[in-house]
């Protein structure tokens, strides 16, 4: 079954620049709400990010990890048959405590979790040694996807996509790759390589998915990951259920072919 994910971009978190002092009620409420309208389109799970937190540094702030632990708690509760995952900007240590202590299904890490990165923000390191040092605690054997190629960031001395793949799953063993170019036909050609390369771990496309290409997508990856499209082009506007629904709709046409 072909992965259908989507972003449940929470409001800026208390202790975050942005915060507005709307309160915990408010930004859970409006969490489910995103999920509901996931739910409702046929998607199978979401991912929960704190992006109205930048701008952010690589460590999360402990009233980040702490609130995005809370929403991402209810979100388990209230959506049992929903794959769940963590997101929080930059932090795969912080994902990781999120995701134990919530309940949540998975942990993405999309920057730095090998070798490093420059963003906007400063450079942003490698987290793989942490991050498995920290699964191997009792309770926290959170599975692991990680971005390879992410196109927001500059990568210091970059290497060969397949060295990239295989340090990241075969030495840093992360359970499932998230995988995006620059432009979609890039992401294509990035996944053919990168088949060779891992033979048999799952694959997400991490962006650039829209309605005209979902169904490529799908037919070429195990599954994708679609934030600003299905939010008419912003991730701080509320989902577009119809939008939401085409994508759940091309990717089971995708699965029927």
């Amino acid at each position: 079954m072909k992965k259908i994910y989507g972003m449940v971009n929470l409001m800026a978190l208390p202790g975050s620049f942005s915060y507005g002092g709307q309160g915990m009620r408010a930004i859970i409420q409006a969490a489910v709400e995103e999920a509901e309208a996931l739910h409702e389109a046929g998607f199978t799970g979401f991912l929960v990010q704190n992006m109205q937190d930048g701008p952010v540094k690589q460590t999360a702030s402990p009233s980040s990890v702490a609130a995005t632990a809370v929403v991402t708690a209810e979100l388990t509760r209230r959506f049992p048959d929903m794959e769940i995952g963590v997101l929080l900007t930059w932090d795969g240590i912080g994902s990781l405590a999120v995701a134990a202590a919530s309940g949540a299904s998975f942990i993405r890490v999309e920057h730095g979790y090998t070798r490093a990165e420059m963003a906007a923000c400063g450079m942003i390191e490698a987290q793989c040694a942490e991050v498995c040092t920290a699964r191997r605690q009792p309770g926290m054997d959170v599975p692991v996807y990680a971005d390879v190629f992410e196109p927001h960031g500059e990568h210091i001395h970059p290497c060969p996509l397949e060295t990239a793949l295989q340090e990241t799953v075969n030495y840093a063993h992360a359970d499932g790759i998230f995988l995006c170019g620059k432009t979609f036909q890039e992401s294509l050609e990035l996944v053919r390589r990168a088949r060779k390369a891992i033979p048999g771990v799952p694959i997400i496309i991490g962006g650039g998915v829209k309605g005209e290409n979902a169904y490529e997508a799908a037919l070429a990856f195990d599954g994708i990951c679609v934030g600003a499209w299905i939010k008419d082009g912003n991730l701080a506007n509320r989902i577009n259920l119809e939008k939401a629904k085409h994508i759940a709709g091309e990717v089971k046409r995708a699965e029927a072919r």
